[in-house]
């Protein structure tokens, strides 16, 4: 196993965290290092307890424990445009938003498939650089949404998707 230490000042979010500002920096929790950054979570083990920076969700840190099925390579690079959004500035939409002039920014994002759904590019950026991904679906803690878990030499985390397979059908 690679044992080299993940920055996971990477996965964190940047910019305002609303009620959670504790992840803007990595946090300890439940005997893992955790970068998270609201969809996207990578956790490293770790000794050191429990402590963050500000407010960061409870028990975090199971997040898409549920995986089912065999662990896969992470895929080949498969991109496309969502085709379908809102604006981002007051809920209008799709693709054109008359009702604020556009201001509000609509920009299809690109998206990556990994398996049956689909997940923000710039996710699939970050990922692809950790040692020996590998991947599967999972349930998140409630049970009632689909995520991907995933695995990595040194750690795992999970990512949630922005879409399901209907991108495939459109």
């Amino acid at each position: 196993m690679n044992t080299r230490r993940i920055n996971l000042r990477r996965f964190c979010f940047v910019g305002d965290c609303g009620r959670w500002p504790g992840l803007a920096h990595p946090f300890y929790q439940d005997g893992y290092r955790i970068g998270a950054h609201g969809s996207l979570l990578v956790r490293t083990p770790s000794d050191r307890p429990d402590s963050s920076k500000g407010a960061v969700p409870k028990k975090v840190s199971l997040l898409c424990t549920q995986g089912r099925g065999r662990w896969r390579s992470w895929p080949k690079v498969n991109r496309r445009e969502i085709p379908y959004l809102t604006c981002t500035r007051c809920g209008d939409g799709p693709n054109h938003c008359p009702a604020c002039g556009d201001k509000g920014g609509i920009e299809p994002p690109e998206v990556q498939q990994i398996g049956d759904v689909w997940i923000a590019a710039h996710y699939d950026d970050v990922l692809r650089k950790l040692p020996n991904v590998k991947w599967r679906h999972s349930k998140n803690t409630t049970g009632n949404e689909t995520c991907v878990s995933f695995r990595f030499d040194g750690g795992d985390g999970a990512v949630m998707p922005v879409v399901d397979s209907s991108l495939s059908r459109a």
